[in-house]
Formats: structure tokens, C-alpha cells, sequence
């Protein structure tokens, strides 16, 4: 109040006495703040000089991790691109959207996930094991990949051979001997030995 009898109002947002873009409400012997939103002060949301934090109030959904800004917070959802989005992480990705299912699989879009629906005996998360490899034809650790026409190939591991990597290779075809040494392989094991020349020792002849 002003005045000789203190009975004239004062307008106090005349004297910019709110801060941080705040509105400004004159009352009676007062004056009251309204405060953008993340931002607070006291009595009557006095000068709107406090930020609010964001994260205290727990505003990211389904697992996301809340990081106070300046201007409030910021949510990072679990994946970006499997599960949830949004600036609380509340809003379904439609992961159908990006086809994932393989070898004509349908996709189903669930809350937070999604699965495939396989044909024809494809099995795994997006339908991609082939029903021919399924039954595993490749032996001796060999991986199998679909061909044409419901045909596979096998990819043999070191020392195997065959379609379908049935066949153990002799030791010497690799040439495991160095610096002229003489390979010979035991036909029941597969191990193999090497006879040095006079100037050369070790198990390969190495040195």
C-alpha cells in the first residue's frame, strides 16, 4: 500500500517482479505470479524463481530414465527403436511397421514388444531358421545356410569336408609342416607328425 492514509494499492508487475517469463496478477496489498510451467516460487508462487525438477515426480514410463534439463527433464526410453517413444516414454512403437518378420512371417504388434508368426515350419524370433537347417544336416559343427528351392549348403569347419561336412580331411592337406618337413598322418586319429631336416626342430619344424 502507498499514500498518505497507506490506502492506495500498489501494482507490483509494474515493477517486473515476476521472473522466468512468469504472468503477473494484481490483487489487493499483493500480488500473485503464474508460473510457466517447471517453474515455482512460495507464498502465491512468489517471483516464479525455482525450477521444478522433473525427474522427483517419476514421469518416464515403462523403464525409461529421467535426466533434469533446465527447461524440466528429458526421458530416454529403453530402445529407440523397440517398445516405447514419447516424451514419457507412454506411446507403443509399431515395430511392424519396419517388417521384421522373414520368410513371410506375419508380425503382431503387442504393448511395449511385438513376435512373429511363422509358415511352413520357420522357426525363431523373426522366422528366420530355416525348416531345412532346423533338422541340422551339417555334421561336425558345419553351418547351414537355405538355397534355392528348399536346398541347403553346408560351410564345413576347419578340417572337414563333404556336403555335409561328413568327412574328416587328412591333417597333412593342410601342409602343417614348415620348412620342407615331411607330414605323415595317422589314418584313426588324425594326428600327424613331422620329420624335420637336420637343420630345423619342433613340432613343426619351426624352429
Amino acid at each position: 500500500w502507498q499514500g498518505v492514509d497507506c490506502k492506495e494499492d500498489i501494482n507490483e508487475c509494474d515493477q517486473g517482479v515476476c521472473q522466468n517469463e512468469a504472468g503477473c496478477k494484481n490483487l489487493p496489498g499483493e500480488y500473485e505470479c503464474i508460473c510457466q510451467p517447471g517453474f515455482t516460487g512460495n507464498y502465491h508462487s512468489l517471483f516464479c524463481q525455482y525450477r521444478v525438477p522433473g525427474c522427483p515426480s517419476n514421469p518416464c514410463q515403462n523403464g525409461g530414465s529421467c535426466v533434469d534439463t533446465d527447461s524440466g527433464y528429458v526421458c530416454f526410453c529403453d530402445d529407440p527403436y523397440v517398445g516405447w517413444t514419447g516424451e514419457n516414454c507412454d506411446m507403443d512403437i509399431d515395430e511392424c511397421s519396419t517388417s521384421p518378420c522373414q520368410n513371410n512371417g506375419t508380425c503382431i504388434n503387442n504393448p511395449g514388444s511385438y513376435r512373429c508368426n511363422c509358415l511352413d515350419d520357420y522357426h525363431g524370433f523373426h522366422c528366420e531358421i530355416s525348416p531345412i537347417c532346423s533338422s541340422q544336416p551339417c555334421k561336425n559343427d558345419g553351418a547351414c545356410t537355405e538355397g534355392f528351392m528348399l536346398t541347403y549348403n553346408c560351410t564345413c569347419a576347419f578340417g572337414f569336408s563333404g556336403d555335409t561336412c561328413e568327412t574328416r580331411d587328412d591333417p597333412c592337406t593342410w601342409t602343417p609342416c614348415e620348412n620342407n618337413g615331411v607330414c605323415a598322418s595317422d589314418p584313426v586319429t588324425f594326428d600327424y607328425n613331422c620329420t624335420c631336416d637336420e637343420t630345423w626342430i619342433g613340432e613343426k619344424c619351426e624352429i
